[in-house]
């Protein structure tokens, strides 16, 4: 963490220009930055600073979050599209209709089985879908309102069901365990592997922190006075790094938070956080039409 009295951490800020939105962000192996413009139906890379954007085949899909997939490609859901959709180092882009065309897929993770897992929504569901495209689905309870997902430690994918308060637990052959969050209308938001071989989610409505260890066990922590509205969450240098109402902040694995503000930028409608190899974190602005990188 940095000493008191040092200097601000640096932010610098990658305006797209209106009508793009992002609201997914990735890092690729060669370091270059790639988001989806959920308002502008397209796929975006800052290489080098430079932001070069790609259109989509669909107009109208909605692009919401992207992930780096084993065979070197980048997916990403279609929200309103009803697809999940791939494109390849050299640029060809395909999409894949859902068996269920409003199931607003949401969130995506790449699972150690070398497939693709994603939430849907709209469906209350866990999908799957393979490199050869071929699907699966797996039913959650009504309500459950799926978020964000991440692969574990242990070789499953965990997810944030927001409208039941609980974290559940897929693994790779559909087999689906929940765990109720003690603190009523959590609105668990963002999910991510910590350091620690535990995931760490963070609890939008109540403002807290959570860790659940591989047992299902579950702690919290309450976040410092003034933070408000934790949403997604990503692990960088041995710790936790997450975006709340006025910033981003970051979290030892024994709960310890401090708060980083950022000036200038609308933290309300801020989305999803990505780390770098290098340890410094990338995330995006919807409505500044910007990706933002913090080098802490």
């Amino acid at each position: 963490m940095p000493a008191p009295g040092s200097t601000p951490d640096p932010v610098t800020t990658y305006a797209l220009g209106e009508g793009n939105g992002p609201t997914g962000v990735a890092v690729a192996s060669d370091g270059n930055v790639w988001y989806s413009a959920f308002d502008g139906d397209a796929l975006g890379e800052i290489s080098g600073g430079v932001i070069t954007t790609f259109a989509l085949p669909s107009q109208g899909a909605m692009p919401s979050a992207v992930v780096f997939g084993s065979d070197g490609a980048l997916w990403f859901t279609e929200y309103r599209g009803g697809s999940i959709g791939r494109r390849t180092p050299d640029g060809t882009i395909r999409e894949y209709p859902l068996p269920q065309p409003s199931s607003q897929p949401l969130a995506i993770a790449a699972g150690n089985d070398g497939a693709l897992w994603f939430s849907e929504q709209n469906a209350e569901a866990i999908g799957r879908i393979a490199t050869d495209g071929s699907v699966l689905s797996y039913a959650l309870a009504a309500n459950s309102n799926p978020n964000a997902i991440a692969a574990g430690p242990d070789g499953a994918l965990w997810f944030c069901e927001v409208g039941s308060g609980k974290i559940g637990r897929i693994t790779t052959s559909g087999s689906i365990t929940e765990y109720t969050i003690p603190t009523n209308n959590s609105q668990p938001s963002g999910i991510a592997s910590g350091p620690d071989n535990a995931m760490w989610f963070t609890e939008r409505a109540t403002n807290m922190l959570g860790r659940i260890d591989m047992k299902g066990t579950i702690s919290q922590f309450t976040l410092p006075n003034g933070m408000t509205a934790p949403e997604s969450v990503a692990a960088a240098d041995g710790e936790l790094w997450f975006l709340y109402s006025g910033g981003i902040a970051e979290a030892t694995t024994s709960g310890a938070v401090v708060a980083h503000p950022i000036a200038g930028v609308d933290t309300n409608s801020i989305n999803a956080i990505a780390a770098a190899p290098d340890g410094s974190l990338w995330f995006t602005e919807r409505s500044l039409n910007a990706i933002v990188h913090y080098v802490p």
